[in-house]
């Protein structure tokens, strides 16, 4: 089958594979809080991932929203930008927390501007890579199944 719509049928909740992939953002949330709780380095990186993740996604979903918004309109379809302006603020300054001399003491990281560049080049970069991965996979599953792929019910 194609991703067309299929008046048959009856769909009761989003595609099992599309679950695995965000509940594969969740395991890294928790991740990055068992890493911050433990105060450990990765715990910190992984954080600072999860935080880029999220201003990357937040400023993806209002830029698509601002391409894209005609055509949903026309399909009566309404999208509240409030959430993705909230977290893009909100994570942002958890970013710019996370590299505070204090909390970069307390992991035994180095507090130079340097080190603090490059955290921030590599977070992004990882960021930015996940997301296009994670929308890349997420557009192939709807895609190549369409309505064949198995939903929860």
């Amino acid at each position: 089958m194609s991703a067309t719509n299929d008046p048959n049928a009856r769909l009761w909740g989003p595609p099992i594979p599309l679950v695995v992939l965000a509940n594969l953002t969740v395991v890294f949330i928790l991740a990055a809080g068992v890493g911050l709780w433990l105060n450990e380095k990765w715990g910190w990186w992984l954080t600072g991932f999860v935080y880029c993740y999220a201003v990357i996604q937040a400023i993806y979903m209002i830029v698509m929203w601002q391409v894209r918004k005609d055509d949903l309109l026309h399909q009566g379809i309404a999208f509240d930008l409030q959430p993705y302006f909230r977290n893009l603020v909100i994570y942002s300054l958890l970013l710019w927390y996370l590299r505070s001399k204090r909390v970069l003491k307390s992991f035994d990281l180095p507090r130079s501007p340097r080190f603090c560049w490059t955290s921030i080049a590599a977070q992004f970069g990882a960021a930015i890579a996940g997301v296009t991965i994670t929308t890349l996979l997420s557009i192939f599953i709807v895609a190549a199944f369409g309505q064949s792929v198995p939903y929860i019910e």
